[in-house]
């Protein structure tokens, strides 16, 4: 009996320390954390259940809304403009033509309703929910406000370095052509 007894505290013992030693192997990154891993918190992010909700709060959060509207806004600023500096005569029709583009221009949400599906069949609710709590960090909405800077800034380059690109083409096919 005094043998049987000793047998179950040896026993429990060892699966006592098996519960430890399985549990600090599972959390070894909380309790040992490395100095060079970058870790961030969310704010203001609350999942949902609900998977158009969470693509929705990801086209805000990951800044596509703003971008686009922006665009939208930029896009049709500098045509007005344009046209009005080529035919200042006709501003009353020009600014009336443009209150209807603007009125009658897609949506973000026209976008998201059409695009829905596209999300549905690449992404489950989990990876939108992670990639929501991912652009909800604070280096990343930083990043998600600076960003229309950086490509407002890098448009020029980018314009220059395609001009550059399209007269060294025109110039590679002229010599092409001509050359027997």
């Amino acid at each position: 009996m005094k043998q049987s007894r000793r047998g179950e505290i040896i026993i429990a013992i060892i699966g006592l320390v098996g519960v430890f030693v399985t549990a600090t192997f599972s959390n070894w990154e909380k309790l040992f954390p490395k100095q060079d891993i970058v870790q961030a918190t969310y704010s203001g992010y609350r999942p949902t259940g609900n998977f158009e909700t969470e693509v929705r709060y990801y086209f805000d959060v990951f800044g596509t809304r703003q971008t686009i509207e922006s665009m939208q806004r930029q896009l049709l600023i500098n045509a007005r403009v344009d046209l009005l500096s080529k035919d200042p005569n006709n501003a009353e029709e020009i600014t009336k033509m443009f209150y209807a583009i603007e009125k009658e221009a897609i949506t973000v949400d026209d976008v998201i309703r059409e695009v829905l599906p596209v999300y549905q069949k690449h992404f489950t609710l989990a990876e939108i929910q992670e990639l929501n709590k991912f652009y909800s960090t604070e280096v990343m909405q930083g990043m998600v406000k600076k960003m229309p800077l950086v490509t407002q800034d890098a448009a020029p380059i980018q314009m220059k370095m395609l001009n550059d690109y399209y007269e060294r083409l025109d110039a590679r096919i002229r010599e092409t052509l001509e050359s027997p």
